[in-house]
């Protein structure tokens, strides 16, 4: 996840404690906070960036009672050090069972887009007030 005031620099993988990022001009991976391997939130948009920190969206696999593979979303607040400070609550943007966020911009100081795609085939996207949403998962 491409961090936007640092040219260069990519979030490779987050925990619940840390993070791992990687400079790719240099090649030099840096670990921020105690980043746990075997507790990975997963992602794919870009960190935004707010006057509380950076953010974004990341997903985590889990099981459910019949063992098929379960995919939450998570928005995850990072300090300026890179280290998650807020996970939210797990949360979907459909009903679907399958969904991937594709991207995450800022339209203006209140609103979000957030880009979703259903099943795997079905593009959609949801605009949000940035305030409502956060306090709707928790990270507020």
């Amino acid at each position: 996840m491409a961090v936007p005031d640092r040219p260069f620099t990519f979030i490779t993988g987050t925990s619940s404690t840390g993070s791992s990022s990687i400079n790719i001009k240099n090649n030099h991976l840096q670990l921020n906070g105690v980043f746990d391997d075997e507790d990975l939130y997963r992602g794919n948009t870009n960190l935004l960036k707010d006057e509380i920190g950076y953010y974004t969206i990341t997903h985590r696999l889990t099981r459910d009672e019949c063992k098929r593979k379960v995919y939450n979303n998570y928005f995850i607040r990072y300090s300026e050090d890179l280290i998650p400070t807020k996970i939210s609550l797990p949360f979907k943007f459909t009903e679907y069972k399958i969904e991937f966020v594709t991207t995450m911009l800022e339209l203006n100081e209140d609103d979000v887009l957030i880009g979703v795609t259903a099943m795997d085939d079905t593009p959609e996207i949801h605009i949000y007030n940035k305030r409502e949403l956060f306090k709707k998962v928790g990270v507020m």
